[in-house]
């Protein structure tokens, strides 16, 4: 499954110190879980019961907006924590895999962060999260 959210605040801008989440993130984070929400329940592939439990690869293309030097896997905790927070993940602990790329954009509709979730149901899945796969 694919959603689009907007571009998500860098891991350097979520915490005022080191246990407080800032304003501009918990901003963030209800505008996503708002986003997700909406395109979880638009008529789609039923068969994903959510929250999900299981192995997952999450892959993730922000926009890069300007030339600012930024890293990319600054972006990923704070996409990880809105799949929580929005109910689509049971704990992200069960992110098996993360892919992050940049991307140019090309068009207005192009400047939203693209997430794509896919289950992973191999028993090997399961170890690689320290969790014993389902009998």
């Amino acid at each position: 499954m694919i959603f689009t959210v907007p571009v998500p605040p860098s891991v350097n801008q979520l915490y005022r110190g080191r246990r407080f989440k800032t304003k501009r993130y918990m901003t963030w984070t209800r505008a996503v879980t708002n986003d997700l929400l909406q395109q979880l329940y638009k008529p789609r592939d039923r068969k994903t019961v959510f929250p999900i439990s299981c192995p997952i690869r999450v892959s993730i293309e922000v926009p890069r907006l300007d030339n600012r030097r930024t890293d990319i896997d600054n972006r990923i905790k704070a996409v990880a924590d809105a799949l929580v927070v929005s109910g689509i993940l049971a704990d992200d602990s069960y992110i098996a895999e993360v892919r992050a790329a940049w991307k140019v954009p090309r068009n207005e509709r192009d400047r939203l962060c693209y997430v794509q979730i896919v289950e992973l149901t191999a028993p090997e899945d399961w170890r690689r999260i320290g969790k014993k796969a389902p009998e």
